[in-house]
Order: structure tokens, then C-alpha cells, then sequence
């Protein structure tokens, strides 16, 4: 009898351990495929590293402002960046003591951080050291100025041939400072770029020769060779620049096992595939890169899922046909013609214009127990926002009363179906070939 009972209570005991097992197995798989990203920033801690909300910023000035204060005359925002699709957003803010909010509510939308900057009524220029042409004329974009050639006699006798030149419209034309005319009695001048068969240069302002790194680094600046081919005995009289010249801001490169992306003279290491793909840059730009091309630069802090694109990169807009350069913090507009001169080794950024004036919102309401944490939440629903492209979310608080928070957390999540099932099973296999570079960006 005791043989009896002892057997039908470890019997009993596997079943409670099976059960368990498999509890255990449907929650973890349930987190795998309906995945939870949490985002937070303590206003009373701007600087953690914890935060991993970034960029608050004020809406009227679009300045650095992360007191956790949003005014009646002003909204707070903040960014949110994530590499999954997510259905809801689950937003809650803590306010300080003494604050009363009114009609506290958040509005979302969806792009890349730099495509969320601030847009310019200024066109941005050809890239330094462009050559174009428009209706018989010939010019030299060099340092913010368009230096016209006085005859296309002149241009023949540097050594230039037509197709040196990109052809431009009169728009592309319209915004420049022009200077003086190039004769042929100038000689080489400040913007010119010049090949002696060995290295190529640009003319400095002073007449200085300044060297490219590398062939490949020239390259990464044009799409048409602009170079002019002269000898030893050309270029005996000048002096050499002892800094070499790089390559062009938003240029990708891997060296060794690592990526990166250039920004004036520093590199950012890309912390992994993810983020490389998430940033929507492509495998297929990735220059390699060697020792010497990488050594003139100084390393920064890595690049991860919330830093902005650096300096340089073009966007393009696949729902406009519209080409902008991201530059200081700012977007500047960018004609057809214009972007081909940034555009020689990478192809633009793509990105969804209609997704900075469609917005998903919500009402912050108290919570159960706000009189004990003084927090407000409410879901913002992300389905809207889905076929934008960018993979950081904006979010603006409105207060119709001066409110002041302490922290706020942004919880995101998958609706539990079986197509988001499918779907999240389709995300993980598309990760592990990033992780083993099969992959592309998305």
C-alpha cells in the first residue's frame, strides 16, 4: 500500500514537473515571438546611461531641454528607437510634486532621429570640388562659391574634357555666390583636384596640395573623375600638405571584423548588424577599407539604434522623389542633380515623407493607484505608423497646465495572433542571417 501511494505521488510529482516545464516552454516562447522592448529616462538622472529614451528636445525651439517641464505655450519631446515592429505603445510618465496635469496627452509618428530635424529653406550646395554645366557655361563649386570658366577654350586647355562636367538645370543654379572668372592665366586653382598617377589632391587655398588618403577615398567624394592628370614637374613648386583627406561624410567601411561611418575626422564604430540594417544602409555600400585609410581617423563612441545619422547622409524620399542633406542638425533640401554629387559610392538613405504628418495618439489618464505614484499612462496604437519607414519613434507631450515629470517609460509590444506569430518567426530568421551577414537592410 505505501509502495502504492509513494508511486501515484511521484507520478504526480512529473506531471507537476512536466507541466511546468512546458508553462515555462509557452512563456518564454510567448516573449521570443511576442516580444516587449522597455524604453525609460529619469528626468532627475538626464545623463544615465539607463535612459534609453533620448533627445528631449522642446517643440517651439527644438532645443536640448531634459528638465522633464512641459509648458501650456510648449510640448516636450522625445525619441524612442527600436529595431522589431511593434502594434502598441504603452506610455507612462511620473510627475512631480506639486504638479497638476490638464488634458495631458502624447502624439507619436515615425521616421529615422536625423529625418525628424528641423527642415531648411536653404537648398544645400554641390559637394565640394563639383564641376557642372548648364547651358554652354562651365563652373567650379569650391568652398560655398561657383567660380564660372570664362570659355569652354579654357576649360580644354586645363585639361578637362565635357564629361568631367555634371549637367545641371538653372534651378540647381539659382542659390550660389558667384566668384570670380577661372582664365587660363590662373593656373590651378583653390578646389581643383589634380592626379600625377601615383596620388590625387585637392589645390588648397593657398595653392597648397593637400592628398587623399587613397584613391578610394577620391572616389567616395565623385561621381565623375574631376581630377585633372599632371606631372612631377606640374606640381615640383608646390608644397604638400602633411593632412590627408578622407572620405566623404556618410561613407560606410568595414576594416577587419568591424563597420563604420565616417563623419568629418572621426569614425563611429557600428555596435552590430542590427543596427547597421535598422539605420536602413545597405551591405552592398560597405567599402573596405585599409590600415592607412582608417588610421587618419579618430575613433568615437559607438553607433547604436538611437544616434542620429551623422553629417552628410543623404535621404531620399520614396513617396516625393525628394533628396535632402542632413547636415548640423538640420535637413536641407537637395536638387536631383545636387545629390548625385554626394552619392558616388552609396546609394541614399530611404525614407517615407509622409510619416512625419501622420500621427498616432492618446489621452493620459490616471492610474489605479496614482494618489501613491502619481503616474498617468495610456496606449498609443503603432499599427498607423507601420508603413513608414525609420526606426524611431517621436513622442510629444501636450499639457494644458505647466506640468513637470520625473521619469517616463515607454513599453512596446505585439498583439498575441497567429500572423504576428508568422511574422515574428520571419524577424528572427532574417536576424540570425544578419548575424552570420547573409542579410540587407530593410
Amino acid at each position: 500500500m505505501q509502495d502504492f501511494n509513494f508511486r501515484i505521488l511521484l507520478t504526480g510529482l512529473r506531471t507537476l514537473l512536466w507541466l511546468g516545464a512546458f508553462f515555462v516552454f509557452c512563456f518564454v516562447l510567448s516573449r521570443i515571438l511576442f516580444a516587449q522592448e522597455i524604453l525609460t529616462f529619469d528626468f532627475d538622472s538626464p545623463n544615465s546611461l539607463k535612459n534609453g529614451l533620448t533627445h528631449p528636445k522642446t517643440l517651439n525651439e527644438f532645443v536640448p531641454d531634459d528638465s522633464g517641464k512641459i509648458s501650456q505655450n510648449d510640448a516636450l519631446l522625445i525619441h524612442g528607437a527600436v529595431s522589431d515592429e511593434f502594434h502598441t505603445a504603452r506610455v507612462r510618465v511620473v510627475v512631480r510634486d506639486g504638479s497638476l496635469p490638464s488634458d495631458l496627452f502624447v502624439s507619436t509618428r515615425r521616421s529615422f532621429l536625423s529625418f525628424l530635424s528641423p527642415v531648411s529653406e536653404e537648398y544645400a550646395p554641390f559637394s565640394n570640388g563639383s564641376l557642372v554645366k548648364f547651358d554652354g557655361g562651365y563652373f567650379l563649386f569650391s568652398d560655398g562659391i561657383l567660380y564660372p570658366f570664362d570659355s569652354l577654350s579654357t576649360v580644354l586647355s586645363f585639361g578637362y574634357g565635357e564629361d568631367s562636367f555634371l549637367s545641371v538645370s538653372d534651378i540647381d543654379l539659382m542659390s550660389f555666390v558667384y566668384g570670380t572668372k577661372i582664365t587660363s592665366q590662373n593656373g590651378y586653382v583653390s578646389g581643383m583636384h589634380l592626379f600625377d598617377g601615383q596620388t590625387y589632391y585637392r589645390v588648397g587655398k593657398n595653392g597648397d596640395l593637400i592628398p587623399y588618403v587613397s584613391e578610394q577615398a577620391y572616389r567616395s567624394h565623385f561621381s565623375n573623375d574631376v581630377s585633372l592628370v599632371v606631372t612631377f614637374d606640374d606640381l615640383k613648386d608646390r608644397v604638400v600638405s602633411p593632412i590627408l583627406l578622407g572620405f566623404s561624410n556618410g561613407t560606410l567601411l568595414s576594416y577587419g571584423i568591424s563597420a563604420f561611418v565616417t563623419e568629418n575626422n572621426i569614425l563611429h564604430p557600428i555596435n552590430n548588424p542590427i543596427t547597421f540594417s535598422s539605420m536602413g544602409y545597405s551591405f552592398d555600400n560597405l567599402l573596405s577599407a585599409s590600415g592607412e585609410d582608417v588610421g587618419i581617423y579618430d575613433r568615437t563612441r559607438l553607433f547604436t539604434l538611437s544616434s542620429p545619422h551623422p553629417s552628410g547622409t543623404v535621404f531620399y524620399t520614396n513617396d516625393t522623389d525628394e533628396y535632402f542633406l542632413f547636415s548640423e542638425n538640420t535637413l536641407f533640401p537637395l536638387t536631383t542633380s545636387a545629390a548625385q554629387t554626394y552619392l558616388s559610392e552609396r546609394d541614399p538613405i530611404t525614407v517615407s515623407s509622409d510619416g512625419l504628418n501622420v500621427f498616432s495618439s492618446c489621452d493620459l489618464e490616471k492610474d489605479l493607484f496614482s494618489f501613491v505614484t502619481r503616474s498617468y499612462s495610456c496606449d498609443v496604437p503603432l499599427v498607423p505608423l507601420s508603413d513608414f519607414l525609420g526606426n524611431t519613434y517621436q513622442f510629444t507631450f501636450f499639457s494644458q497646465a505647466d506640468v513637470s515629470l520625473s521619469h517616463m517609460k515607454v513599453s512596446f509590444s505585439r498583439d498575441t495572433s497567429w500572423e504576428n506569430a508568422r511574422e515574428a518567426l520571419g524577424d528572427i530568421y532574417e536576424r540570425v542571417l544578419l548575424r552570420f551577414g547573409f542579410g540587407d537592410s530593410v
